[in-house]
């Protein structure tokens, strides 16, 4: 995603949610995807992962959101953030869901 703390040489670099929501076969991409991520992350020692974000885009021109959401309707959110959800929880990483519900709609950076 948009957001990577390791370094590419000592972990895959994962699609971000919008480029998972997007794939042919989303399912069956997001499954492939965060269980890449949530079995590396084990394999390196984490137990714990802030990830996903399952706030909707609802603002095209929200500076924070954009990519890091799986969509702009909750219904895909939810289903695509679900399955990153399990797949961290069965390689036993423990997803910490984000963000505050409404951060999708925002005009500014919450972080500035």
């Amino acid at each position: 995603g948009s957001v990577e703390r390791l370094a590419f040489n000592m972990f895959p670099s994962i699609p971000s949610p919008f480029a998972v929501a997007n794939a042919k076969q989303p399912n069956d991409f997001s499954k492939k995807a965060y269980s890449l991520l949530a079995n590396s992350l084990r394999q390196l020692g984490f137990n714990m992962n802030f990830f996903p974000s399952l706030d909707v885009n609802l603002n095209a021109d929200n500076p924070v959101i954009g990519i890091r959401a799986f969509g702009s309707t909750a219904a895909t959110v939810w289903e695509l953030g679900q399955t990153a959800i399990e797949t961290h929880e069965l390689a036993g990483v423990l997803p910490v869901v984000k963000h505050f519900p409404g951060h999708g709609n925002g005009a500014l950076d919450s972080h500035e």
